[in-house]
C-alpha cells in the first residue's frame, strides 16, 4: 500500500536537499478556491460602488431639477438607509 503522506506532498529543492512539503490535500484547487473569493468580493466593491456613485449623481440632478422644494425633501428624508425615520421613531413617546 503507498504511503499518501509522499504521494500527496509537494517536493522542494533546497540547497540539493529534496524537501517535503504538505500544505493541503488539493493544492490545485486551492488558487481556484481563491480567485472565486476575491472574484466574488471585488465584484461586490465594484457593484456597491456603482449604486452609491449612481445614487449621488441622480441625487446632484434632481436638486437642479428641483431646487429649494427638493433640498427640503433631502433634509427629511435618508438617501439610501432609512436612519432618519428610525431615529424619528425612536424619539416618538409611546
Amino acid at each position: 500500500m503507498a504511503n499518501i503522506s509522499s504521494t500527496c506532498s509537494w517536493l522542494l529543492s533546497f540547497n540539493g536537499t529534496a524537501l517535503r512539503v504538505s500544505f493541503c490535500r488539493q493544492p490545485g484547487r486551492s488558487p481556484s478556491l481563491l480567485a472565486i473569493v476575491l472574484f466574488a468580493f471585488l465584484n461586490n466593491i465594484v457593484i456597491s460602488a456603482y449604486f452609491v456613485i449612481g445614487a449621488y449623481l441622480e441625487e446632484r440632478k434632481l436638486v437642479r431639477e428641483f431646487g429649494e422644494v427638493y433640498r427640503e425633501y433631502q433634509k427629511n428624508v435618508s438617501m439610501l438607509f432609512p436612519y432618519k425615520w428610525l431615529k424619528a421613531k425612536i424619539a416618538e413617546p409611546t
